[in-house]
């Protein structure tokens, strides 16, 4: 045995060792400890390097070494718009690590930072790199590219961004014209803007809110001359970068970024106009930059109640032209202001708005029902004031402690009055167009022939109403992250509201004249409201050790307080003069208020108030990775409600408690190839306590409202679904958008018709099970052509679907039936544009199709479309004169009224030219040069189809003048 053992010890003694010179021995320990290193977990260490100035982020080259001065990584900063960092990840063990940045023009700097404890922490933030620029040293521009056509947009990293000096705007234009020639980008008739299908959050100017949520004002009045290029990326929400890691969804957004020579010091910008049709204008903007803070005012006043500008891609169809003739006066202030590391943030903006809108309209409507189809025609007149004070501020401090506090404070006084003739017909009086000849035979004193046989109402009434309200809202948002890497959360809301006073005066006159009965009715409605509510959330944020993942848990609490009282008058029942003489006594009250107490309308009036109590918890699965967040949101409430009810039916104390469950689920994910977001939740809806309280409001005997005490709650499940590819050769984008729900014991309104009356009664109600639901997609595509990329293609496809199980009209006490009406379109557009030097042509236009069914035994099929095609063009002229164009014809098809199949020829141009060095700038505009743009709106759904003309703006030209004037300060650096 002895001998067995001596072989093979020589043996071994014998076999050569590893060609790295170690013995077996060593090879295992080695291989052991390289297993082991594999296996070392990491933690992130990130941060920012910034101009020692400006504080703005550096695009830096970061080398992080060891104590030793051993490189233990490399990284460029890079991040979305103008926020820049560095992620670099580490082993998990305390440590010190030497940090150096390096960057063209400015000096290199080191910093030394320890790393003491590390338990569940999963990522730490260094302190910031602030480098100084080298002395007398020019700065080399990155990526600077000359060619004989700009680019006019391309991609960094996941931002697109556009090159505002490519596009060829008008002198005298303001942003709003610059965004609407950018590829992939719309504005809607609303001020919405939409890039490749998705529509933007808020408006940031150089990375920061402005006037935030209220886009319209950056639109109309930043002088587009400022702009050096427009950013659009998907920004992280306040709170996700104050706590250096996602929490929330992140805001669509798009960074105006200023030229260089706007960036410090101050830019104010003067227009006024005047036109034909007494149209006028008038607009001043200021802007002040310094290197930590901002300030900017605005003043507007004008009557025009227009946005859209000659030459670019508004839209001047018929169905988009502004309702109404509308008087403008606002004025605001905007500032923001940052502490000298940026941690310490705050901003906000005061505005001031005076609005006053005269809006005139005759619709013809045909409601569809099994039974008979009904008419109706309207003719009204109103004027509208408003008045209106929004403040907004906000404080935010960044760090392991940290904060976001907001508040805001709005402020209505509104009145309006308004007069309107109406009618109700069993059979169709006469052709759709013609609205006013029948109006007018059917208030005439004597109503005769064919006319009287089809009539079954008319309806006199006149309005007057006034209120004021007050809102105040404050959100706060704190967090502190423990040693050990965890983090506490609370948010804290609270608003109140108040509506004092809220009342309204109306007359009435309805003749039945197939009963032969009359109506008189002089109401005065007094309504007073108070509401708030507070809302509470408190949580731990758990680090799951060595992965992405954080759980949070933790309780809510909520309480809203509602008080309502609606006192409603019959001051037609004080007989004398409120009797006799109706007109004259229209909104007059009489002298002894006591008189009131005997003429309350009982039936329509009463008090409540309603206290909700909602306490449950949130458990939340978060996942943060390199390039993607998800998040799982699971909230249980217990929802516990009172309401003390008081009025003629019932006087009342009642409660009700239910538990909510509402999960919500979302999934994004980002890289320099595509953008992906996707979300999913579920909603239950209840009814509000005092809807289900016995009640009638037939104030309006020809709408009569009758609550429904069986009401249940409903559900809604919602999806959305966005995907837009970059990076792309050609210039090309790739955008696809889809949003939809599904809904669940759907709520929909039981409507009977008198056909004795001509009134209606509604009562809502649920319909069992689905069979509802609705979507909306859009797919975007453009891209760039010909070597020298002077052309550029815009392609959107578009389908919508909408289907609803309703029910259907029930004429007298007929059994209200349930019908179902399926809705849907399938449209596109095309365009093609040009630009070489001062030449810019667009040509194109788009096509819709829309489908409606109905299993309605009376129901005409309808398969119509609409489309339009033109084009636009923007010249400089000899002498520095620049023309704006655009001709476009709309028209629509198939329908079986001929008289909804329109054609609108629209031709809109403006010249315009500068003088002392671009300074000063005059402008001839003219709108709807043909005076062929309708007025009149025609709708065709499922459930009827109407035809209305609205008072809008007329043709008409305008002559404007502009000076614009900035200054830097002297010793810049």
């Amino acid at each position: 045995m002895k001998s067995i053992y001596l072989m093979l010890t020589l043996l071994v003694a014998m076999l050569p060792v590893g060609a790295s010179g170690y013995s077996p021995q060593q090879q295992n320990q080695q291989q052991n400890q390289q297993q082991s290193k594999k296996k070392e977990h990491t933690v992130r260490i990130s941060g920012k390097v910034k101009d020692s100035f400006t504080q703005l982020d550096l695009k830096a080259f970061v080398t992080v070494m060891n104590q030793d001065s051993t490189v233990v990584d490399t990284i460029t900063t890079s991040g979305w718009g103008r926020d820049l960092f560095y992620n670099v990840n580490v082993p998990a063990r305390p440590a010190t690590y030497i940090i150096k940045a390096e960057c063209d023009g400015y000096e290199t700097k080191c910093i030394n930072h320890r790393i003491k404890y590390i338990a569940r922490n999963k990522s730490f933030e260094m302190p910031a790199l602030f480098l100084k620029k080298k002395a007398n040293k020019e700065v080399m521009l990155d990526d600077v590219v000359v060619t004989s056509t700009k680019v006019k947009f391309a991609y960094r990293g996941d931002t697109l961004v556009y090159n505002a000096s490519a596009f060829n705007v008008p002198d005298g234009s303001m942003l709003d014209v610059l965004i609407r020639q950018m590829p992939g980008a719309e504005i809607k008739s609303n001020g919405d803007i939409y890039v490749n299908g998705k529509k933007i959050d808020y408006l940031l100017l150089n990375g920061k809110d402005f006037f935030k949520g209220k886009n319209q004002i950056m639109l109309d009045n930043l002088p587009y001359y400022t702009v050096k290029e427009l950013k659009v990326y998907d920004r992280s929400s306040d709170k996700s970068r104050l706590m250096g890691k996602e929490v929330a969804k992140k805001d669509y957004v798009m960074d105006v970024g200023l030229k260089r020579e706007y960036n410090r010091g101050y830019i104010a910008n003067m227009e006024a106009a005047g036109g034909t049709k007494d149209r006028y204008l008038g607009r001043l903007f200021g802007l002040y930059y310094t290197d930590r803070s901002r300030l900017s005012i605005f003043g507007n006043l004008n009557n025009m109640n227009e946005t859209r500008r000659p030459g670019g891609k508004g839209d001047w169809s018929p169905a988009n032209s502004p309702q109404g003739q509308k008087t403008t006066r606002k004025v605001g202030i905007d500032f923001s202001t940052a502490s000298k590391n940026d941690k310490f943030n705050e901003k906000g903006n005061i505005t001031f708005g005076w609005d006053n809108t005269h809006d005139m309209s005759r619709n013809s409507t045909e409601s569809f029902a099994s039974a008979g189809n009904i008419f109706s025609r309207n003719i009204s007149d109103s004027r509208t004031s408003n008045h209106n004070f929004n403040l907004y501020n906000s404080i935010s401090l960044q760090g392991e402690t940290g904060l976001v506090f907001d508040t805001s404070i709005d402020y209505y006084d509104n009145k309006s009055l308004s007069v309107s003739r109406s009618a109700t017909y069993s059979v169709e009086p006469n052709r759709w167009g013609d609205i006013n000849s029948t109006i007018d035979s059917t208030f005439a004193e004597n109503v005769q022939g064919t006319l009287r046989d089809i009539i079954t109402n008319r309806s006199l009434n006149r309005s007057l109403s006034k209120g004021r309200t007050l809102s105040i809202n404050s959100d706060l948002e704190t967090w502190h992250k423990l040693a050990w890497g965890d983090r506490i959360e609370m948010s804290v809301n609270v608003n109140y509201k108040n509506s004092n006073p809220d009342e309204s005066f109306s007359l009435s006159r309805n003749d039945y004249f197939k009963t032969g009965d009359k109506d008189l009715r002089n109401y005065y409605n007094d309504r007073k409201s108070n509401s708030y509510s507070l809302n509470a959330s408190l949580s731990y944020g758990l680090e799951i050790p060595y992965t992405k993942w954080t759980v949070l848990a933790g309780p809510t609490f909520s309480q809203d307080y509602n008080s309502t009282t609606g006192m409603n008058y019959r001051l037609d029942q004080l007989g004398g003069e409120w009797m006799a003489n109706p007109e004259m006594m229209y909104a007059t009250l009489p002298s002894n208020m006591q008189l009131l107490e005997d003429v309350v309308d009982n039936n329509t009036s009463r008090r409540y108030n309603t206290l909700k109590r909602n306490s449950g918890g949130n458990i939340t699965f978060r996942r943060n990775a390199d390039d993607s967040y998800f998040q799982i949101e699971l909230k249980l409430v217990d929802e516990d409600e009172r309401i003390n009810y008081h009025s003629a039916a019932l006087d009342t104390t009642a409660t009700r408690s239910r538990f909510v469950f509402r999960p919500d689920m979302f999934y994004y994910k980002f890289n320099s190839k595509l953008n992906l977001f996707v979300r999913y939740y579920v909603q239950s809806s209840f009814p509000d306590f005092f809807r289900i309280m016995p009640y009638t409001d037939n104030s309006n005997p020809l709408s009569v409202t009758v609550n429904n005490p069986n009401l249940k709650k409903s559900l809604f499940h919602h999806y959305d679904f966005n995907l837009r590819l970059r990076g792309l050769k050609n210039q090309q984008y790739v955008g696809f958008f889809l949003t939809g729900n599904f809904y669940h014991n759907n709520v929909s309104a039981r409507t009977r018709y008198n056909t004795q009356t001509g009134g209606y009664t509604y009562m809502s109600d649920n319909i069992g099970g689905g069979g509802n639901w609705d979507f909306w997609s859009t797919v975007s595509y453009g891209r760039a052509l010909g070597k020298a990329r002077l052309f550029n293609l815009d392609y959107k496809l578009w389908v919508n679907g909408l289907r609803r199980k309703e029910f259907d009209i029930a004429y007298d006490d007929d059994p209200m039936q349930v019908c179902y009406t399926f809705n849907s379109e399938l449209g596109n557009s095309l365009y093609l544009h040009f630009q070489k030097e001062k030449l810019s042509i667009s040509l194109g236009g788009k096509v819709e199709w829309k489908h409606s069914v109905s299993d309605r035994s009376n129901f005409d099929k309808i398969n119509a479309y609409q489309f339009d095609y033109g084009g636009s063009m923007t010249y400089t002229l000899p002498l520095g004169i620049t023309l704006s164009t655009d001709i476009k014809e709309y028209c629509r098809r198939g329908y079986s009224d001929k008289s909804f199949n329109t054609s609108d020829l629209v031709w809109n141009a403006s010249l315009a030219r500068s003088f002392c060095k671009g300074k000063l700038t005059f402008t001839a505009e003219a709108f709807d040069i043909l005076q062929n743009l309708s007025s009149t709106q025609y709708n065709v759904s499922g459930q009827s189809r109407s035809e209305t003309w609205l008072n809008s703006l007329p043709s008409y030209a305008m002559m404007k003048v502009a000076y614009k004037f900035s200054k830097s300060p002297k010793n810049k650096k």
